[in-house]
């Protein structure tokens, strides 16, 4: 697994889809019963927070007429 994010993290897979894809592997892995062989928490990955664009809001007021 660790050798895994590290090659996305080589790729520039973006932060986003790393925590999404290790979510998938997550599912996998408990459905398997191998669930202790992936690390509970993205930290533990070396997998960072999530940046977003923005926090303003892009809503526009419409008027009538």
């Amino acid at each position: 697994v660790r050798a895994l994010v590290a090659r996305w993290q080589e790729s520039g897979v973006a932060v986003s889809t790393m925590k999404n894809r290790m979510s998938y592997v997550r599912w996998w892995a408990e459905k398997v019963g191998k669930e202790n062989c992936v690390p509970r928490t993205n930290a533990e990955l070396g997998i960072g927070k999530r940046r977003f664009v923005t926090n303003v809001s892009k809503a526009i007021t419409l008027s009538s007429g």
